[in-house]
């Protein structure tokens, strides 16, 4: 069998289509940098379709999921300034290469301008079924890539971190598998390839004959915990940083209300005017029209004090004293009068953990409305165990999807929310909340 590596005759028919059909492509060739859109979808196996908490075993946005869960993906958009807009899940769990490239078409029409297809594990692991080797499975992966080009889209490839039960014959497949991908994006301009094995692997560990992951990154030595899903993602930001654009900042104006436009739908979003505190266990002061809330005994002081990036005002929670599993909320209720069935509606927030993030098991955007289960969350998990300290000082751009009311609704909320992970006695975690958005978008 010829080595798979990309031939002019690979080329020719994707570039020439892209010629036919692709402005952009065109102006590249000629010169002009061109630069991906905020727009990202993801197709690969069970490691992407974790994106969404819900939805599982089907396409987005085809079944309305709206639940962004403690992705290594949502932790770079929001590490990022909220520069990733996931367009659409097409990754299935179970599925090996040659099933979900059967969903590429959709995440090409998505309108997303990066697509993200990883997960060669399935492959490798039922190869002695299939007959895969590295070289048919690498195929399969470089023409969906060259496909992703030829439609003027940006294709970002993994290097493939495999399991820690394969045998040695499936190293070795991996092995050569990470090579071909390594070599064609040598060749290939266009294409984008980020090292995500390196940043799961153990290099401390010394056996030739299994694979290792990093203490704490996976749960059953092939998906990634919250800490593995963290130290991903925050690998994945420094990589895109030079790609995608922050997302503009919205909601930045007092005037950004619901009687200029209909779009913004909070008010005092910049936390322009305060009153004091009210409720059990919670004292100090509050922005005008937004309510925070604890369970149990614990108490909660916030005060209002200036933005970290300067762009308004922010809220500074302060926790003590909780137990396991109670919770700190903080949110405003829209006003349901402007908004019909079928709106579609994003929420936002900016949050920052000051310092006890070992001490919270989540720390989400959490928007709610009536007659629906799941939040309309990112970074949402319920996970035990606290969040990494690196998080600390770091601003969080959190973003949901777009997502459209369902009819009869009665009330939407936004909301963040933050959990304790465990009891903790005297000051527990310290969060700065900011930037607040909850608006109507005009499509999809």
């Amino acid at each position: 069998m010829p080595a798979p590596y990309l031939t002019i005759a690979d080329l020719t028919p994707a570039l020439q289509e892209a010629a036919n059909t692709d402005l952009q492509l065109m102006q590249e060739a000629a010169g002009f940098h061109r630069r991906p859109g905020f727009g990202l979808a993801v197709n690969g196996d069970s490691r992407l379709e974790a994106i969404m908490v819900d939805g599982g075993g089907s396409l987005w946005p085809a079944n309305a999921a709206k639940v962004k869960g403690f992705h290594f993906i949502n932790v770079a958009s929001t590490l990022l300034d909220g520069g990733i807009s996931l367009r659409a899940k097409t990754a299935l769990s179970g599925f090996r290469s040659d099933q979900y490239l059967q969903n590429l078409d959709a995440a090409i029409a998505s309108g997303a301008s990066l697509i993200a297809i990883f997960g060669v594990v399935n492959d490798i692991a039922q190869s002695g079924t299939t007959g895969d080797t590295a070289a048919t499975i690498f195929a399969r992966i470089k023409a969906a890539a060259l496909k992703v080009l030829s439609k003027g889209k940006t294709p970002i490839l993994f290097t493939e971190p495999g399991a820690t039960n394969f045998s040695q014959a499936m190293i070795a497949m991996l092995v050569q598998f990470n090579e071909f991908v390594v070599e064609l994006t040598e060749q290939l301009p266009g294409i984008l390839l980020f090292d995500l094995a390196t940043i799961v692997w153990d290099q401390a560990a010394t056996t030739t004959t299994a694979i290792a992951f990093k203490a704490g990154y996976s749960s059953d030595g092939v998906h990634y915990t919250k800490t593995g899903n963290y130290w991903i993602g925050k690998g994945f930001a420094a990589f895109l940083s030079g790609i995608v654009k922050p997302y503009p900042n919205m909601a930045t104006g007092s005037f950004y209300v619901p009687g200029n436009g209909n779009i913004g739908q909070l008010t005092n979003a910049m936390f322009a005017t305060t009153a004091a505190a009210s409720g059990a266990g919670i004292s100090g002061t509050v922005p005008t029209g937004y309510t925070p809330a604890r369970t149990g005994t614990g108490t909660v002081v916030a005060s209002v004090i200036d933005a970290p990036d300067g762009i308004g005002k922010a809220v500074r929670l302060v926790a003590s004293d909780f137990a396991a599993g109670d919770r700190v909320t903080f949110e405003q209720a829209a006003n349901i009068a402007n908004f019909a069935g079928g709106n579609l509606i994003e929420a936002g927030a900016k949050v920052m953990i000051n310092s006890g993030a070992d001490k919270l098991r989540s720390c989400a955007l959490w928007g709610n409305t009536s007659n629906e289960a799941n939040p309309i969350s990112d970074l949402y998990t319920t996970e035990a165990g606290g969040l990494p300290t690196d998080l600390h000082g770091k601003t969080l751009r959190h973003r949901s999807v777009p997502y459209a009311l369902v009819a009869g609704f009665t009330w939407v909320n936004w909301q963040v929310r933050m959990i304790a992970d465990a009891a903790f006695t005297g000051q527990g975690f310290d969060i700065t909340i900011w930037n607040p958005t909850l608006r109507k978008r005009n499509a999809f």
